[in-house]
C-alpha cells in the first residue's frame, strides 16, 4: 500500500509539472516596421535585443489603383541590417480588388517587386504577409490572388484580420493563408468627440465573441502608436502623425488642454495651416489599456503564439517602460 501511495504522489507531481510547463510558454514578441527607409536607432535595436525579437514585419510597399490599374508605391529602402528575420508586408487597398484586376498578373508583379527588394538588400525571406481590409464584395478576387501568390512563391502566407472579419466570417470568408493576425486597433471612425479611434474597449467587446470559433490560427497585433486628429469647427479635417507634431511643445501658438492642443492664432506648422481655435486631439494607448487588451483577448479564447506590436519606432518606444512587451506577453 505504501508503494501505491508513492506512485500516486509521483503521478500527481508529474501532472502538475506538465500543467505548469504547458502554461509557462508565452507568445513571442515581434514588431512591425512601417517607415520607407529601414534604418534602426540604438533604442530600436535595444528593443529588438531586450525582447529577443526573431521577426520584424517590414512594410515593403503599398498597392494602390488608378485608371491604368494597380501600381506599387512607397517601396522600402534598406540601409541597415535587421538583426532579425524579415517578413515582407504588402498593404493592398481594398479598391484594388473592387476593380476586378487580373489577379495572376498582379500576383506576378507583387512577387517580382518583393524579389527585387530582397535581392538588392541581400535578404532571404520565407513568408509574406498581406494587409487588406477586404469585404464580401472583394473576397473572391483577394482570395484568388492569395492562392496564386501561394502557388507561385512556395512561401508561407499570413494575412491581417480585422475585428469585423472575425464577427462576420460567414460573409467575409476565411483567407487561404497559413495563419491570420488579428489587428486589434483602429476600432472606430476618426471623430472629434471623446471616443479613441485607436482603441475603445466597449467597441472591441462587441466583436470578441467569434474569436474562439474562428477556424484559423490567429496571432495578434497590438498598438503602441499615437496620432493627432486635426479638428476644425468640431469636425475632423486631417490626421497628424509624429513627424507633423515635432517641436509642438515649444511652439507658443499651441496650448495644452488635457489630451488636446488648442490653436491660439493662425499659423503654418510643418507645412500644415492651423486656424485659430482649431484643435489637435491626441489619441494613444496607455500601458493599462494594453494590459486590458491582453486580458480581454485571453478571456475571449485567443491563444497567440506571437504578438506583433505596431510599430517599431523610437518615438513609440519612449512612451512605455522597457518591459511593457514582455509583461503583455505574460498576460496571455
Amino acid at each position: 500500500m505504501r508503494q501505491i501511495g508513492v506512485w500516486r504522489f509521483v503521478l500527481v507531481w508529474l501532472m502538475l509539472m506538465a500543467f505548469a510547463c504547458g502554461n509557462s510558454s508565452k507568445p513571442e514578441i515581434s514588431f512591425y516596421f512601417w517607415r520607407t527607409a529601414f534604418n534602426l536607432s540604438d533604442a530600436e535595436r535595444d528593443a529588438i535585443k531586450h525582447n529577443e525579437v526573431r521577426r520584424i514585419y517590414v512594410r515593403y510597399f503599398d498597392v494602390d489603383t488608378d485608371a491604368d490599374g494597380p501600381f506599387p508605391r512607397a517601396s522600402i529602402r534598406f540601409s541597415h541590417s535587421a538583426d532579425a528575420n524579415i517578413i515582407p508586408v504588402v498593404f493592398i487597398k481594398n479598391q484594388v480588388f473592387l476593380k476586378n484586376p487580373d489577379v495572376e498578373d498582379l500576383a506576378e508583379r507583387v512577387l517580382a517587386l518583393i524579389a527585387d527588394i530582397d535581392k538588392s538588400s541581400r535578404i532571404t525571406t520565407h513568408e509574406i504577409q498581406f494587409d487588406c481590409d477586404w469585404t464580401a464584395k472583394t473576397r473572391a478576387s483577394f482570395f484568388r490572388f492569395l492562392e496564386v501568390v501561394k502557388s507561385r512563391s512556395g512561401k508561407k502566407l499570413s494575412a491581417t484580420i480585422r475585428l469585423h472579419q472575425i464577427k462576420y466570417a460567414s460573409k467575409t470568408g476565411i483567407p487561404p493563408v497559413d495563419r491570420g493576425v488579428l489587428m486589434y486597433y483602429n476600432m472606430s471612425a476618426i471623430e472629434s468627440g471623446g471616443k479613441n479611434s485607436i482603441y475603445d474597449r466597449k467597441t472591441a467587446k462587441r466583436y470578441l465573441g467569434g474569436i474562439a470559433d474562428y477556424p484559423q490560427k490567429l496571432d495578434v497585433a497590438l498598438p503602441i502608436y499615437s496620432w493627432a486628429i486635426h479638428v476644425r469647427n468640431n469636425r475632423p479635417i486631417g490626421l497628424r502623425r509624429k513627424e507633423d507634431l515635432s517641436g509642438i511643445d515649444r511652439n507658443s501658438v499651441f496650448k495644452v488642454r488635457g489630451n488636446q492642443y488648442l490653436v491660439t492664432e493662425n499659423q503654418y506648422f510643418h507645412g500644415t495651416f492651423y486656424k485659430k481655435d482649431d484643435v489637435l486631439k491626441i489619441e494613444s494607448v496607455s500601458t493599462a489599456q494594453i494590459e486590458e487588451m491582453a486580458y480581454d483577448l485571453r478571456e475571449a479564447g485567443l491563444n497567440p503564439s506571437e504578438i506583433i506590436f505596431y510599430d517599431l519606432d523610437e518615438f513609440n518606444l519612449n512612451r512605455y517602460e522597457k518591459d511593457i512587451f514582455s509583461e503583455t506577453a505574460r498576460g496571455f
